[in-house]
């Protein structure tokens, strides 16, 4: 009797102790449940509205495809004016849709382009008129030279075809300004034409059989010049004169140009200067009358000078433009001491008025002096 409550009082203390125990375990599980299904709710947040996006634009694309309607490639990347010789990039958004791009430019007497190795294609020459194929690319390398002009304008296009499709679903059509500055300007010289002797045409009235008859002689008329006798001799008094000492002479010394060279010791120095402002034509002849229009694309050209006494690294140079356009240049050759690189850029239309902000910096490892950037403000009209 005494054993059997004994049992019966350590069983309802058992219970006791795991009542609490329970009670613990039940709110850690809860909290860790709203835990997980917060985490879960900021993942769907973040994921969600991206995959509905895709989503969407997919079947934007599936349903408002229509097959007829080139639309404009959305090109990221693509210099206006280039410089002879150098290679450019042109780089744009990838499709949504499996495809295939093509390049293709119009002929132009002189200028050759060049395409770089791709994954689908070798280094090769292209010819104009010709479509040549890229692959599933999103950008391409080229080269473009103007060999006989100073100045060309090149017109190419790129096109996007869609697989099992032979009609273009989208295209880009673009203009390359070359500027070759190895081409030196021929003067030409004018040649001296003598002035031949004109015939003269002189009319002889004559009579026979009583009826006037008129002849014609063409030949030329020489003139000659009248001889003039020989002028008496004149004579003058010879007069002696003291003999003036001879001073000694030195021969002239011509001039001595020297190409710049490096002090190994030197500093570099490099610097930008603005030369001016101008709206770009179709011709090829930079023009630059200070003025910005708001709706045409215009022009800035600048100087890039090496002041030092060394040659400079392989540099660089950027331009912040209005509209808060960045654009960096590919790496530029070093630059001589006393050495200058003349540089225009075109920007578009800016499509604003008032004072406009323009900043060009140099970059260039190696240059003692920090400071090599200007900041330009110009009015806009």
């Amino acid at each position: 009797m005494h054993l059997t409550s004994v049992i019966t009082c350590m069983e309802q203390f058992s219970e006791q102790q795991k009542q609490p125990v329970l009670k613990s375990l039940a709110i850690v599980g809860l909290v860790a449940a709203l835990i997980a299904i917060a985490w879960v709710s900021v993942q769907l947040v973040n994921v969600l509205p991206g995959a509905l996006n895709s989503l969407a634009s997919l079947a934007n694309s599936v349903y408002n495809y229509q097959p007829n309607v080139i639309k404009d490639l959305n090109i990221e990347k693509s210099d206006v004016l280039l410089t002879s010789g150098y290679a450019t990039t042109i780089a744009w958004k990838e499709s949504r849709v499996d495809g295939t791009y093509s390049f293709s430019y119009d002929c132009e007497p002189g200028v050759v382009v060049t395409l770089a190795q791709t994954t689908h294609t070798s280094h090769q020459d292209l010819a104009c008129e010709t479509t040549y194929d890229l692959g599933q690319v999103q950008a391409v390398d080229l080269t473009v030279e103007t060999r006989e002009s100073r100045f060309a304008d090149l017109r190419y296009t790129l096109t996007f075809v869609r697989n099992n499709e032979s009609n273009p679903s989208a295209q880009h059509t673009g203009v390359f300004s070359l500027v070759n500055d190895r081409l030196a300007t021929l003067n030409e010289e004018e040649s001296e034409q003598e002035t031949p002797n004109l015939p003269v045409a002189t009319s002889t009235n004559t009579t026979v059989g009583g009826q006037a008859t008129s002849t014609t002689d063409t030949s030329p008329i020489v003139l000659e010049e009248p001889t003039l006798p020989p002028p008496p001799p004149v004579t003058t008094p010879v007069i002696a004169t003291p003999e003036e000492p001879t001073l000694p002479t030195s021969p002239l010394t011509p001039p001595v140009y020297t190409v710049p060279v490096s002090d190994p010791n030197g500093f570099t120095d490099l610097t930008a200067t603005l030369v001016g402002f101008g709206t770009k034509t179709p011709l090829p002849i930079i023009t630059l009358d200070h003025i910005l229009d708001r709706d045409k694309e215009s022009l800035v050209q600048f100087v890039i000078h090496n002041i030092g006494t060394k040659t400079s690294n392989t540099w660089t140079w950027g331009a912040t433009f209005p509209d808060g356009t960045r654009y960096t240049s590919p790496t530029q050759d070093p630059l001589k001491p006393n050495e200058r690189s003349v540089i225009t850029a075109s920007f578009p239309a800016t499509q604003l008025t008032g004072l406009l902000k323009f900043n060009i910096t140099v970059s260039v490892t190696g240059d003692e002096i920090s400071n090599n950037s200007i900041t330009i403000y110009q009015y806009s009209q």
